[in-house]
């Protein structure tokens, strides 16, 4: 494979958290699974009837992005969702990976979820998702019989889900399975530069909740998934690289009731993760992390009649070895550890079917406004808003 192609550009930082939708309430309690939200539905399509006859609108001011969507039904409930961001990017990974591949940045389109609550105890659930990118220049070359001649870079990602959720006596449990399949091609004056191959990425969620008593519950949710990442380069002589990311993460706590207004959830983390492959047959640098241990904690608090105040927190203490693959000596392990620490405050009011959720900017929080100049980026990081009929 072309050496440019070849080179792994900054490996130690391709582990990307798990990326959940980001409505402003999930994020400032950091993702818990005790929280039911709306961005259940793409996690686990099967939620949907519970979430029915919504509308729903995100916003991010820092960079003016935001997304909507609607939910329509409650025993047959049909969604659709425009510019969401994905779970999981596997175009803008594949172009990290590869320092030679340019990949398109990805616009997520639009997600139709179809699902169906069959009784009082079960519903499924489907989810369907395309993501667009391009980013080309078409040149007329004289002489050439081929005509218009394209440089840059295209991408498809179509992502099917499905879901079945299970309510019994004091258990509930919900589960799902997600396929992505993404095509890419990058072309250089007409010709393919590179493209995709490879199988499928997938994933596969299962959260279970055990309610002890009133106010109390017991829960768990673990993810499995497998990012492919798999370039051909076409040529006199074809060159392949098929690197992937594994990646394992269990969460498991309880989560109570304080009183009658504030609701406190922990869970510890327990998470395995390891990026590798090979370039032409040869292995390439991997790294290997191991995350334990793990916390994650999130409250909600009714401060007033319509007003909620949140906050979250997770730790993880990561082990990780990274090796530089196959070469003229034996290959070389670099073994260490690191820490991350993220946390988030928030706000909600609610009346009236009508919501609005706010997580606070953290620079705000911690230096306060400016008053002359205005401080970037300003007060909220996220705004949702939703509206539920009846």
């Amino acid at each position: 494979m072309n050496s440019s192609v070849l080179a792994l550009a900054g490996i130690a930082s391709l582990f990307p958290s798990v990326a959940d939708a980001n409505t402003a309430r999930a994020v400032a309690l950091r993702g818990h699974f005790a929280f039911r939200d709306d961005i259940d539905v793409f996690r686990f399509p099967s939620a949907a009837p519970a979430h029915g006859d919504l509308a729903t609108l995100d916003f991010t001011p820092s960079t003016d992005q935001g997304n909507a969507g609607v939910l329509w039904g409650r025993t047959l409930t049909l969604g659709l969702f425009v510019n969401r961001p994905p779970l999981f990017d596997d175009i803008r990974e594949l172009g990290a990976i590869y320092a030679g591949v340019g990949a398109p940045p990805m616009h997520r389109l639009a997600d139709v979820i179809a699902a169906w609550q069959a009784d009082a105890h079960n519903a499924i659930g489907s989810l369907l998702g395309v993501g667009l990118g391009l980013q080309a220049v078409d040149r007329d070359v004289l002489g050439d019989a081929r005509g218009r001649l394209s440089t840059g870079s295209r991408a498809l990602a179509v992502d099917v889900g499905l879901g079945w959720s299970h309510v019994q006596d004091t258990v509930s449990n919900d589960l799902s399975l997600a396929l992505t399949s993404n095509s890419f091609e990058q072309q250089d004056s007409g010709d393919t530069f590179a493209e995709s191959a490879g199988p499928p990425s997938f994933a596969l969620r299962d959260r279970l909740i055990w309610n002890r008593e009133e106010g109390r519950a017991l829960g768990a949710e673990a993810l499995i998934t497998r990012r492919s990442y798999g370039v051909d380069q076409p040529g006199a002589t074809v060159s392949e690289g098929r690197y992937s990311r594994n990646l394992v993460q269990i969460d498991a706590g309880p989560h109570f009731g304080i009183g009658a207004r504030v609701t406190l959830a922990t869970a510890l983390r327990l998470r395995y993760e390891a990026l590798s492959g090979k370039v032409d047959d040869e292995d390439g640098p991997s790294i290997l992390a191991l995350g334990f241990p793990g916390a994650v904690v999130a409250m909600e608090a009714r401060v007033f009649e319509r007003w909620v105040a949140r906050a979250g927190a997770d730790y993880l203490l990561r082990y990780v070895q990274t090796e530089d693959g196959a070469g003229p000596l034996d290959p070389t392990q670099v073994r260490s550890t690191d820490s991350t620490f993220s946390w988030s405050l928030g706000l909600g009011y609610a009346d009236s079917g009508f919501s609005l959720d706010a997580m606070l900017q953290s620079n705000f929080v911690l230096n306060g406004p400016d008053f002359v100049g205005g401080t970037a980026p300003g007060l909220f990081a996220t705004l949702s808003g939703s509206y539920k009929w009846e």
